[in-house]
Parts: structure tokens; sequence; C-alpha cells
């Protein structure tokens, strides 16, 4: 079923695809750039290879000393915006 089709304001939705979509562009010419092995990687693994990735990461994560856990999500975790209720994390 198309998403577009079951919410009601699309623009907002098809603004935030096309930066997802600018996103990965970027990502894949760094990737490309730094490391074509791994783009060919990333872009052929099967969804049971990506499962058995973040189950290791899971437990590679729970068994982390702080430092290393602060690391990483540091390196994932740009910003994060408290209003009210409201949690938003913005990717770095």
């Amino acid at each position: 079923m198309n998403i577009l089709q079951q919410v009601k304001h699309q623009r907002p939705l098809l603004v935030r695809l096309d930066s997802l979509e600018e996103e990965r562009v970027l990502l894949e010419k760094q990737i490309s750039g730094e490391r074509p092995d791994l783009l060919l990687k990333v872009s052929t693994m099967s969804k049971q290879s990506v499962l058995k990735f973040l189950s290791n990461y899971k437990v590679e994560f729970k068994s982390a000393d702080i430092e290393r856990k602060k690391a990483l999500l540091q390196s994932c975790i740009g910003d994060i915006v408290l209003s009210g209720d409201l949690v938003k994390i913005n990717p770095s």
C-alpha cells in the first residue's frame, strides 16, 4: 500500500523523503571514496546478515565500558531536544 495515500499532509513527508535520499547519496559517495569495498558489502547484505550484525552490536554495546558506550552514542547523536513530554534525537 502506498504510504502517501495514508497520510493527510503529504508535502512534509515528501520533503523528508527527499532529504533522506540526498543524505543517502552523500553517504554513498563518502563510502565509495573512502571504502568502495564497504559500499559493495553494505548494498549486498541480506536481511539476515543485517539482523545478525545488529544482534552482535547489541551484545557488544552491553558489554562495553562506559567510555566506549559514550563514544558510540556521541558518534551517532548530534543533539537531543526536549519539549514537554517529547524527546527528539537528531543524528550527527
